[in-house]
């Protein structure tokens, strides 16, 4: 395995949470910063306002909603406002979306690639980048979950067994013992 495939498992493995893959890409993270300071200050105006609905207003009040600014972030209305805008081809709002939908489980990952991929093309050069790392990222993790699964022991098999069963799994030669994590090890009496 080559040294860029174990760098991407390593970085799988720190930034693996609840079941999916976490963004800690410094890229994004001043990517985020940026935007919010630049949006901060319209968004009390844009957060109230009912009338200019745009495309790049949708945007900019996807922003404030997704960085809670003036008041509580909501998810979900923030990704109804960048999917449209992302939709109608504002390229800004296109990354914001696969920024953010890359931080949550596998389906939202896979649908940021996409969003990555059509940024790219409408040339944005940081998306091509973000794919590729986000895609290193959910293999690593997939390669990860795959070499983690334990197969179960043979039907009848004691686990943990006790000091009085031990002399009968002795002489069957096959037992598991349980371990942290759900885990199990399995072993002959050979072993």
């Amino acid at each position: 395995m080559d040294r860029l495939k174990i760098s991407a498992m390593i970085g799988a493995l720190l930034s693996m949470s609840a079941g999916h893959v976490v963004a800690a890409d410094m890229d994004i993270m001043m990517h985020d910063a940026q935007r919010r300071s630049e949006i901060s200050a319209q968004c009390p105006a844009l957060v109230k306002s009912k009338s200019n609905v745009t495309d790049l207003n949708d945007y900019r009040k996807g922003l404030c909603l997704l960085y809670g600014i003036n008041g509580t972030a909501q998810i979900n209305r923030v990704l109804s406002l960048l999917r449209a805008a992302a939709g109608n081809g504002v390229i800004a709002a296109q990354l914001v979306l696969a920024d953010t939908l890359q931080k949550g489980k596998q389906a939202e990952q896979t649908e940021a690639l996409v969003w990555y991929r059509r940024a790219e093309l409408a040339g944005d050069t940081r998306a091509a980048a973000r794919y590729v790392r986000l895609a290193r990222r959910m293999e690593a993790a997939a390669v990860l979950a795959a070499a983690s699964t334990i197969p179960d022991p043979p039907a009848g098999t004691i686990v943990d067994p006790t000091s009085q069963e031990m002399p009968a799994l002795y002489r069957q030669g096959y037992h598991c013992h349980a371990m942290s994590f759900g885990q199990k090890w399995c072993h002959t009496t050979e072993d």
